[in-house]
């Protein structure tokens, strides 16, 4: 009996390939290769190696340039010859679409691609656009010239081993020639400091500069002897991070420290101050901070972890890659771990990544939930990003995520269904209202008060909504969309904001950016009288304005507390439903989009509402008896809810027996349970548990900074990946300390960052 399989034998018919003909896993050496040759081995590449495009197209041509580097012909850039393999390619894909489709098939098609066919024999030419000024033998110009005739006569011979030996002792003296350059030049900058230095001392305090002890520069015949360097070293970890916030690199950094200890009165010539040393002690400090930050992190409270990818060009050259900000969140606790680069962005990719960065920060014990923006790569039941990091850790954790994002989602509805759809990532309106900004008169505004229709539409909430607006403007705002949108609400409402009436230029145009639909329309109905709309584009612009400022702009600011999160979002969907007697298509547009992020009332996260102020007595008492009700054995991650039901929906509805589980996910003793809801605030037990899910935060705004932050440093500093985490972690730290730029608080706070102490 025979063991073992055997590898299947593939014909001559299933290895052919349309307009191409056999594939090949090689390239012939004897003539530059042609366009037929190279698609041959592109396509056994991608068939019988299973490379990706991309790889095939690198492949393919590291092998043309060994043929064109055999025959000595200068030639392009392997990038370009990437580009131009992918184009031959594309040309290909393009003819074979209407390969099957007959009705299509015209005689001028037919012609095309016999036409296609017929210039595969000719040369795949990738020389230099100056390659025949640059080649020196007339029988390789003569050469390059043949082949690109449609004869393409002549072919490569064997190695030319005087050409070899000549080219191998013109490399030589070109060493030679730099090497003896290179000490000239030292020679010359040598003089050149010690001119500087000595110009710059006060005649009076002049002193010998050369004695035994001193470094010295004299003339030994025709040998330089150098000036020693100074051994003392003054970068520490805290100056090392310092110049790293300033963004300054090693050669400013110079010329910024050396001035400086001249003017505290120490000799700079003691101390290594040149740009190689600035640059070594900076890589050292960076490294020794990040190994004692790590090696003092120790959270005892329950973390957050958020996450977000983002597309942003690579650090070296301009290759778009997948970066993942990784953070963690909790009391007093919000730190950067690290942002890697990925692979590909696939949930298996991103789990992998985020359970690497916490095992090596050793905090997965401690981290109890998640927080992520609601895409399928992190939500999907299989492949999720969050379910693979569920396995990954071998624990279960509270799924969180971005409340922001989920809101927005609802905006976007509204303005889609308001405005129609674009047929890109701009809004049209939007793109046209910024470029009239500079003509627009601003001191020529209009509030709801001055339109009948929009006045009735406001007139019973125009007084608690700028009420509302005013509260949140005295409180901290993390950005500064999220206070334009509160001055234009305000001045919406026929109110005044509390700096008085300003307005900033309109920016922040693409889809996915928060604030900007609901600012820009806003901004749009304000100056409706200096920028023309349509008849549609009015109402349009006046429905999402309704909207926003009678439901949508007191629940997103409400939005960051998980405690309050199922409160909220319950009463959110009721607004929701209820806005149904104002504008029926927007109330359905957003109810049918909100429905499906209903994660705050899942079966485990309804129980953060036991911990709001907000929620009553009486509710928390019913909602300790539904725990008792059976649940279903598997608890659903979000939960379904009938928009006939929604009305009469209450907090309790949603707890079952599964509901227990957030404390044993979360590792919080319940023992106040048994209590009477009126007892809790003397109890110990809930008042500890209580404080720390105060903390959790319900958005991912801590990803989105360091999305900015590494997009801010990408390609400063240094290349080296591992370096550039470390560079990340001391700045943030750096900010997060010294937010207050007062002197007293920054001598304060040098102490522990100078160790790497936790924050």
């Amino acid at each position: 009996m025979a063991s073992g399989t055997q590898n299947k034998v593939l014909t001559r018919k299933q290895t052919e390939v349309w307009l191409i003909g056999q594939i090949s896993p090689s390239i012939g050496t004897t003539k530059l290769p042609s366009k037929k040759e190279v698609m041959a081995l592109f396509f056994y590449c991608k068939q019988q190696q299973k490379q990706c495009i991309r790889e095939a197209c690198n492949s393919t041509s590291e092998a043309v340039l060994d043929v064109w580097a055999k025959a000595g012909i200068p030639t392009k850039y392997k990038p370009d010859i990437v580009m131009k393999i992918k184009l031959l390619f594309r040309e290909w894909i393009n003819l074979k679409k209407n390969k099957e489709n007959k009705a299509k098939r015209s005689a001028f098609l037919v012609r095309k691609e016999n036409e296609w066919q017929c210039s595969l024999d000719s040369l795949f030419d990738i020389s230099h656009s100056n390659a025949m000024e640059m080649i020196t033998i007339k029988e390789d110009k003569d050469f390059l010239s043949d082949q690109r005739d449609k004869c393409r006569i002549g072919k490569i011979g064997t190695v030319d081993l005087k050409l070899v030996k000549k080219k191998a002792a013109a490399e030589k003296r070109s060493l030679t020639f730099k090497s003896r350059l290179k000490k000239e030049q030292d020679a010359f900058r040598i003089r050149q400091e010690m001119t500087i230095l000595e110009s710059s001392e006060d005649e009076n305090s002049m002193v010998p500069m050369c004695n035994e002890n001193e470094d010295t520069v004299c003339k030994d015949g025709d040998r330089i002897t150098p000036l020693k360097r100074g051994r003392k070293c003054m970068i520490d970890a805290k100056l090392a991070i310092s110049l790293d916030v300033a963004k300054l690199s090693d050669r400013k950094a110079a010329k910024v420290l050396i001035p400086a200890m001249e003017n505290l009165g120490h000799d700079p010539c003691k101390y290594n101050l040149n740009t190689s040393s600035i640059r070594r002690q900076r890589i050292i400090q960076r490294r020794k901070f990040t190994e004692n930050f790590k090696a003092s992190f120790k959270s005892k409270v329950p973390l957050t972890i958020h996450w977000d990818t983002k597309m942003m060009e690579d650090i070296i050259g301009r290759e778009t890659v997948d970066r993942l900000p990784i953070v963690v969140s909790g009391e007093e606790i919000d730190l950067i771990l690290g942002v890697p680069k990925l692979k590909c962005g696939t949930g298996e990719a991103i789990a992998s990544a985020v359970c690497e960065t916490a095992a090596d920060w050793q905090i997965c014990e401690n981290i109890k939930y998640m927080s992520f923006d609601t895409t399928a790569v992190n939500t999907g039941p299989k492949s999720g990003a969050c379910m693979l990091l569920e396995q990954k850790m071998g624990k279960e954790m509270l799924w969180l995520p971005c409340r922001h994002h989920i809101y927005e989602l609802v905006l976007e509805a509204v303005v889609k269904v308001s405005l129609g759809t674009s047929s890109g990532p701009e809004i049209l309106l939007f793109k046209r209202f910024q470029k009239s900004w500079p003509v627009i008169n601003k001191t020529n505004f209009q509030t709801a008060v001055s339109d009948v229709m929009t006045s009735n539409a406001v007139l019973d909430i125009s007084v608690d909504m700028i009420s509302f607006a005013k509260e949140q403007l005295l409180e901290f705002q993390p950005r500064d969309d999220y206070k334009e949108l509160l001055d234009l609400s305000i001045i919406f409402l026929g109110g005044v904001p509390v700096k008085g009436v300003s307005f900033k230029s309109p920016a922040g145009l693409h889809r996915a950016r928060w604030m900007s639909k609901a600012i820009y329309s806003l901004k749009i109905w304000i100056f409706r009288n200096e920028f023309h709309l349509t008849k549609r584009e009015e109402t349009g612009v006046r429905n999402i304005c309704l909207f926003v400022v009678k439901v949508y702009i007191k629940f997103w600011f409400q939005t960051t507390s998980a405690v309050s999160a199922p409160r909220i979002d319950l009463l959110f969907l009721k607004e929701i439903d209820k806005y149904s007697n104002d504008n029926k298509d927007i109330s359905n547009v957003a109810l049918n989009k909100f429905l499906k992020h209903l994660w705050y009332l899942s079966e485990h996260n309804i129980i953060f509402a036991l911990f709001d102020d907000g929620v009553s007595n009486e509710t928390k008492r019913n909602m300790i008896q539904a725990m008792r009700n059976p649940g279903v054995d598997y608890p659903l991650k979000k939960i379904n809810v009938s928009t006939n039901l929604i009305r009469s929906k209450t907090l309790e509805d949603f707890v079952t027996a599964n509901s227990r589980q957030f404390f044993t996910i979360t590792g919080f003793p319940c023992n106040f349970l048994v209590k009477d809801v009126g007892q809790w605030s003397e109890d110990d037990e809930y008042r500890q548990v209580k404080n720390n899910v105060t903390c959790t935060h319900a958005v991912n705004d801590a990803a989105e900074r360091g999305v900015a932050l590494m997009e801010e440093y990408n390609k400063l500093h240094t290349n080296n990946q591992e370096r550039k985490q470390s560079l990340l972690l001391g700045v943030n730290v750096y900010r997060k300390q010294y937010s207050n730029n007062k002197k007293s608080k920054i001598m304060e706070n040098l102490k522990s960052l100078g160790n790497g102490s936790d924050l």
